[in-house]
Formats: C-alpha cells, sequence, structure tokens
C-alpha cells in the first residue's frame, strides 16, 4: 500500500504540473481570444469606413482625417499597437490577406487623388471600381481573422476539456487516498479499542485506566466505585475457569446495566473493577450499585451464588483530592464492606 500511495503521490504531483499549465495555457488562449475579437472589429471599421471615404470623395468632400485613421488603424492590424489596442495575428493566410488589403488601399489612395485633381468621369468610375474590389479584400480579411479566431476557440475548448480530465484524475486519486485514509483510521480506532478493552468484558482495561489517571477528576464532581468480586478463585476452583470467565461477564453486565453509558467501567485486575461516575454524587452512586448488586446476587442462572463488594468515594468539584487518592478510599470502604458482609458466602 505504501508503494501505491506514493506512486499516487507522483501521479497527483504530476498532474499538478499539467494543471498549472493548462491554466496558464487556457489563461494566453483567453487574451489571444479577447485580442482577436478587436483585431475582427477593427477589420470591420477598415472595411465600412473606407467604402464612406469614396462616398465622400465621389461627392466632392475630402476626408483626410478618416484616410489617416484607416492608415493608423492598417498599420496597428499589422504590426500591432497600443493606440487600438490591436494585436498582430500570428496567421499566415490572415497577414497574407492583410497585405494585399494594403496594397489595394494605396491603389485606392491613387485613385481618390486622381478624382481630386479633376480627371472627370473615368477617374470617379475608376475609384468606384478599385472600391468594390478593396471592399471584397476586407471581407476576406475579415473571413480569415475570424477563421483564426475558430481556431482559438476550439483549442481552448479542446484545454478545458484537458482540465476537466486532470480535475477529473485528480478528484479520483483524492477519493481513492481518502477511502485508504478513512480505512486507516477505522483500523487505528480498532487496535486502540484492543489496545483499550478488556478483551473478557469489553469494558476499559488497566492500561486505560493507567493513561487517564492524570485527566479524570480534574476540577468536576465524580464518584468512584471500587468492586471487588467475591470467591472468584473458589468458582474457578470449583467449576473451571471457564465459569469463572462466565461469572466475570455476568457481573459486569448486571452492573452495567444500571450505570449510563457515559459511566466508565475499569477492570483494574482479575476480579476488580472500578466505576467512575462523572458528576455523580455519593448518594446517587450509592442506590445505583445497591441495585446492581440486589440484580446479581438474586440471579441464579449460572448454577451458583454471586455477589461483590464495593466501596464508594463521592469527590466535590473544588476538593483537592487526586483520582487516585479517591480511588484508594474507595478501595478501603471495599474491604469493610466485604468485612462487614462476609467473604466465606456458600457458593
Amino acid at each position: 500500500m505504501g508503494k501505491h500511495s506514493f506512486g499516487e503521490q507522483i501521479v497527483q504531483v504530476v498532474l499538478m504540473l499539467i494543471l498549472f499549465l493548462l491554466v496558464v495555457r487556457s489563461a494566453g488562449l483567453s487574451r489571444q481570444i479577447q485580442g482577436t475579437s478587436r483585431v475582427i472589429n477593427y477589420a470591420g471599421i477598415v472595411r465600412g469606413c473606407s467604402q464612406r471615404v469614396v462616398k465622400r470623395e465621389l461627392c466632392g468632400e475630402t476626408s483626410d482625417d478618416l484616410i489617416a485613421y484607416l492608415d493608423a488603424i492598417l498599420k496597428e492590424l499589422r504590426e500591432g499597437g497600443d493606440t487600438y489596442q490591436l494585436t498582430s495575428l500570428p496567421d499566415p493566410a490572415y497577414q497574407e490577406g492583410l497585405s494585399r488589403q494594403e496594397t489595394q488601399w494605396n491603389t485606392l489612395k491613387k485613385e481618390i487623388a486622381a478624382v481630386r485633381s479633376g480627371e472627370g468621369d473615368a477617374a470617379k468610375a475608376a475609384l468606384l471600381s478599385e472600391s468594390e474590389s478593396y471592399y471584397d479584400l476586407c471581407n476576406e480579411t475579415v473571413s480569415q481573422a475570424e477563421q483564426y479566431s475558430e481556431g482559438l476557440i476550439r483549442s481552448s475548448a479542446t484545454l478545458w476539456w484537458f482540465l476537466i480530465l486532470d480535475l477529473l484524475l485528480q478528484t479520483v486519486i483524492i477519493l481513492h487516498r481518502t477511502v485508504i485514509a478513512t480505512r486507516v483510521f477505522h483500523r487505528n480506532i480498532l487496535m486502540e479499542q484492543k489496545t483499550y478493552l478488556d478483551s473478557l468484558t469489553g469494558v476499559y482495561n488497566r492500561r486505560c485506566y493507567d493513561d487517564l489517571l492524570h485527566e479524570l477528576g480534574q476540577g468536576e464532581a465524580y464518584s468512584v466505585i471500587f468492586i471487588d468480586l467475591d470467591h472468584l478463585k473458589l468458582v474457578n476452583d470449583t467449576y473451571g475457569h471457564d465459569a469463572g470467565d462466565r461469572y466475570i461477564q455476568h457481573s459486569v453486565k448486571f452492573i452495567q446495566a444500571q450505570f449510563r453509558t457515559t459511566d466508565m467501567m475499569f477492570r483494574l485486575g482479575g476480579d476488580e473493577f472500578l466505576l467512575y461516575l462523572k458528576g455523580c454524587s455519593g448518594e446517587v452512586a450509592l442506590r445505583l450499585i445497591s441495585k446492581a448488586w440486589d440484580a446479581v446476587a438474586q440471579d441464579a442462572s449460572l448454577g451458583h451464588s454471586c455477589s461483590f463488594s464495593y466501596g464508594i468515594c463521592a469527590v466535590g468539584a473544588a476538593e483537592q483530592k487526586s483520582l487516585k487518592e479517591a480511588v484508594h478510599e474507595a478501595d478501603q470502604a471495599m474491604y469493610r464492606f466485604k468485612k462487614a458482609h462476609g467473604d466465606a458466602r456458600e457458593i
């Protein structure tokens, strides 16, 4: 799994690099498409404005301002520039068409000069004819710019498909690694449970108690109940260790049934258990453990009597008493209980 994880990391790094390059390229294409749109727009302006120049010249009006305007646009269409923010399209067909258009434009300006010099109807007819040819050339140039723009748009669309594919692949890898991480997380939880849970009873074990000893009982009221099962050795000797295990499980089940799911029960040794009851007073703890004691004593399903001894220590939130001290007091109280009730009951 480690090799697969490392391989996925390498693939993901490569995909991230590809994604970065695709985004950069996409941004560049976007700028090119915007620039081409301006070129198409101004190439259309040249087409329309040139016809206006011819119309005005045929009517005897000079159009030097429009001619200068068109000269500047054509120059910027060919070379690029900042005045109209135009770019020079790197398309051979477009550049060739633009070159022929500029040549025709120069011819058209000569015909305009001939009309202005008063060469008569023949000059006007020649100007009109040249303007028709020039209009067709302008159409071709605009069309070539549009075709170039369409090529950029197709490239951009293809680029976006690659971007989507790259993101999908990265998503698949992330999901796969998430699934693996989730499995590892659950496995670690199970391992932790095995580490902190008693295999026989399912309650917390001594290791868990030792790890939590300095965390529980800090600044909160609680009660602890120390429990010692009666006659476990006698049950083991008389009925066998399997019967002893059933005795332990049986007692733990009846005890836990009386308490909250949030109350913590630890198995400290073979027949010793501890209950940690957060926010529970001594009176409530006594009532609950007494009910558990009655339930265990009254059940005869194992074929022999069962019982346990217990001791309680209640600690207030403001008391300066450690959990270890409280457990020791509960342990002493348990021994007093065992002595008072007798540890030699018949089984």
